[in-house]
């Protein structure tokens, strides 16, 4: 998937899945978590198993509009029975979640750096 338009492929248990982190999802995961505002949902008071299936259930959201957060749960528990860790997706989620936000560095200046090399190249 393209982690510049938002996709990522998040692996829990035996199946991969992608999440997209748009406008609408992070809607979602806003009102999932009680109005609070993207700073309150990403900083690390905010991480626990809540925070962990809603952002998972939002980022789900854009491939299956009727996925349930308990379902999200019932995957997650899925991956913990297969042996799979809870560092490994916090740090896929984090790292879905960065490459959308405002002002991230994952997202700013790739698209740039590429043009004016490209731009260098056809000028050289």
């Amino acid at each position: 998937m393209n982690a510049l338009r938002g996709f990522t492929k998040i692996e829990l248990g035996a199946s991969e899945y992608s999440v997209k982190y748009d406008i609408n999802a992070l809607c979602s995961l806003e009102q999932e978590l009680g109005n609070k505002s993207l700073q309150e949902i990403f900083s690390s008071e905010s991480l626990n198993f809540s925070w962990i299936r809603s952002v998972l259930w939002a980022g789900m959201l854009h491939g299956d509009p009727k996925i349930t957060p308990k379902k999200v749960g019932r995957m997650l528990d899925n991956h913990f029975e297969k042996g799979g860790s809870l560092e490994d997706v916090v740090q896929s989620l984090m790292g879905a979640i960065t490459q959308v936000l405002p002002g991230s560095k994952s997202t700013e200046g790739k698209g740039a750096t590429k043009k004016k090399k490209g731009n260098a190249r056809k000028s050289a």
